[in-house]
């Protein structure tokens, strides 16, 4: 007899809001993402009030290679040799830091949950991703500032993960030890170091994504008042 499964979706499904479903397994429930936002708004976090714990046995929940980040995660859940797979932002192409998503390597699950947030982008070819290495290869000379609360905690976080890294990481681990040296970024940690530097031609990479908190919201104002600045959104 096969299990029982049902998908609740709490937010992000009907909308353009964070995600966040419930999945109930034989009753075991999951809640797959959390519906969180830069703008920490507790009150996205009401509807999961209702639901209590319950404690699940036999399953088994299994990590894959989602792409397109750094550590993202394809989730395989399986119950009874039936699996539930949860693949939301995952890409298949491989990239030059990252391999792509494990996801075509699986069988057909039961119930696939999934998200249609890049089906309108067209991917690029491979010419136009090595663009991103425009700044090594011309050695242009604006700095290049990488800005957050714990970039410098971040940069040794991610040499932790070498394992979810694509083949051309690990070859280039084979001819240097240095394969995180930022030869072209400047790690700071608050804005006062980035005031510092004056007012000079830059690039900053900085926090949070969504211009919503943090450096980038900060920084976006400041910079928005001159019409020489470009933001990269």
């Amino acid at each position: 007899m096969g299990a029982s499964v049902q998908v609740t979706p709490l937010s992000g499904a009907y909308g353009e809001g964070p995600l966040c479903y419930l999945l109930a397994v034989d009753g075991f429930r999951f809640l797959l993402d959390c519906g969180w936002t830069d703008l920490c708004d507790t009150s996205q976090l009401e509807p999961l009030a209702k639901y209590g714990p319950y404690k699940g046995e036999g399953i088994v929940i299994v990590p894959h290679v989602a792409g397109h980040h750094l550590r993202g995660t394809v989730w395989k859940i399986t119950k009874d040799g039936e699996d539930v797979v949860y693949a939301v932002d995952f890409n298949h192409q491989k990239e030059r830091h990252l391999n792509g998503t494990a996801l075509g390597s699986f069988a057909r699950p039961a119930v696939l949950i999934t998200d249609a947030y890049n089906a309108l982008n067209n991917q690029c070819y491979k010419k136009t991703q090595d663009e991103d290495f425009y700044w090594v290869e011309k050695d242009l000379v604006y700095p290049i500032y990488f800005l957050t609360n714990v970039s410098t905690s971040t940069i040794d976080y991610v040499r932790s993960l070498f394992e979810w890294m694509g083949g051309e990481v690990a070859k280039s681990f084979e001819d240097s030890v240095e394969a995180f040296l930022l030869r072209k970024v400047t790690v700071i940690i608050n804005k006062e170091e980035l005031d510092n530097l004056g007012d000079n031609p830059k690039v900053v990479l900085a926090s949070m994504a969504s211009l919503e908190v943090g450096f980038s919201h900060d920084i976006f104002v400041d910079m928005a008042n001159e019409e020489k600045n470009c933001a990269l959104y």
